[in-house]
């Protein structure tokens, strides 16, 4: 049988249209992803595309993006009935060409074919996520506090990528820090969240209380304060993800209107 495996940083006209036909095949079968099509004309650095065509159809694709140094996530889709293992392979050999650190397979909890490849190439469980979206009207109806929120300037990037990521040693760009936004009382950094969209879709992430003020309810103002800001945008959709773990933040979205939609196991590509 033919088959074609490449990686490329931008996708051709061609490439785009056999992405989203593969993306729509397996949405058929009930399979979720973390795909947005707004990607595909990403020209970020950050972001390279990894397909795989058999007798000129394409049956299986990997989008992989870069959010922190060294660290990659990869999204991956595949038809049913088709092999990703030596997919696994090339993803684990880019990584190391490129000393990469970390990579991380996101896998829809329910594809359980796929489930099984990742621990037949030897990728270790790393931990599962849900994909929760807001009920908006449910939300309209709460009558919640807010707070004024500030934005990060570059000479406080470390300083706020500390915070964000608990002790690591990371920055942000000047393109972070605009999506990102922080609540502070006097000089002291209580809480903080970024919100991302895409056309009228608003993702929610990294929402830290400082620990010497948890406790208090300032995640839920925070966080509420930030919906009503992206409400008046007459979003399309709201949505976050929370470990399954977390059963308290898991709690506390629930109470404000987020309800589960799909559950994404992370698989850890062994480098070494």
């Amino acid at each position: 049988m033919i088959e074609n495996r490449y990686f490329t940083e931008k996708l051709s006209a061609e490439e785009k249209q056999a992405v989203q036909e593969l993306r729509f095949k397996i949405e058929e079968n009930g399979i979720a992803h973390k795909l947005d099509l707004n990607y595909l004309d990403s020209e970020e650095q950050s972001s390279h595309h990894l397909l795989l065509w058999r007798k000129k159809r394409l049956v299986g694709y990997a989008w992989l993006s870069t959010f922190a140094p060294r660290e990659l996530e990869a999204t991956l889709l595949l038809l049913e009935g088709e092999d990703s293992f030596q997919m696994v392979n090339d993803l684990r050999k880019y990584c190391q060409d490129r000393q990469i650190e970390q990579c991380l397979l996101i896998v829809d909890h329910q594809y359980k074919k796929l489930v099984e490849i990742m621990e037949q190439a030897e990728c270790r469980y790393d931990c599962s996520e849900a994909y929760m979206e807001l009920e908006q009207e449910y939300f309209k109806q709460k009558a919640l506090s807010t707070v004024q929120f500030e934005k990060g300037t570059l000479d406080q990037a470390e300083e706020i990528a500390r915070f964000m990521n608990e002790g690591a040693d990371y920055s942000l760009s000047a393109d972070d820090l605009e999506h990102t936004l922080l609540y502070k009382e006097g000089e002291e950094l209580l809480a903080c969240l970024r919100v991302d969209q895409v056309d009228g879709r608003f993702g929610i992430y990294g929402l830290v209380v400082n620990p010497e003020h948890r406790g208090q309810g300032i995640g839920r103002t925070v966080l509420s304060t930030a919906i009503q800001e992206i409400l008046t945008k007459k979003p399309e959709q709201i949505y976050l993800e929370v470990a399954t773990t977390n059963h308290r933040a898991h709690q506390l979205y629930q109470s404000l209107g987020f309800q589960d939609k799909v559950v994404f196991d992370y698989y850890r590509i062994e480098l070494i």
